[in-house]
């Protein structure tokens, strides 16, 4: 018997979505300083100190060699941008992607009700104009671990691992009235 899995990811079918389309950091450890000059030709530039590293390849730093780093860890707030409201799975571009989902509490509690792969969670808070939303989290789940009787899986699609759930799965995050999902049948092969 083939077992049926389906790619989840988010539903981005309506052109109104709201989506992650930069970051911002708060709190940020030995912040650099820096200084907005007026050029000859009247633009401006920001002019950073000496050394500085740019903040997504700090993030980028925290993943690297694939060893994600451990559960609460600072990862700064996702900016939205869209007109609608988040919904429950939330599409941005991101350091290990396919390997992980911007979900909201709800749907992490549906989640956690179900056998999951190792993986770790991430509180990001996400900020549209000056609304913030504080309940939802990045799940990273853990390559290596993609254990035959587990609801989540990592499965590869063009060489490329991406978040799959079981049909069980898929049909109770269809009843249960979360939005933003959308999920496309992979073949196992098992």
């Amino acid at each position: 018997m083939i077992d049926k899995f389906y790619k989840i990811e988010p539903d981005l079918s309506d052109d109104r979505v709201a989506y992650i389309d930069d970051w911002e950091f708060t709190y940020w450890q030995n912040k650099p300083k820096g200084d907005i000059i007026k050029n000859p030709d009247g633009t401006f530039s920001v002019v950073m100190e000496k050394n500085f590293t740019p903040l997504v390849t700090q993030l980028q730093n925290l993943f690297k060699d694939g060893k994600p780093p451990e559960s609460g860890t600072y990862l700064g707030e996702a900016v939205l941008t869209g007109k609608n409201e988040p919904t429950d799975c939330i599409h941005g571009n991101f350091i290990n992607e396919k390997q992980g989902l911007v979900v909201s509490n709800r749907l992490l509690r549906l989640l956690e009700n179900y056998k999951l792969p190792e993986y770790y969670i991430y509180d990001l808070p996400l900020i549209k104009k000056r609304k913030t939303y504080d309940e939802y989290s990045y799940l990273l789940f853990n390559q290596g671990d993609n254990g035959i009787n587990n609801n989540v899986r990592l499965l590869m699609e063009n060489s490329t691992p991406v978040v799959c759930v079981s049909e069980k799965l898929m049909k109770d995050i269809c009843n249960s009235g979360i939005k933003g999902c959308q999920f496309t049948q992979i073949n196992t092969g098992t």
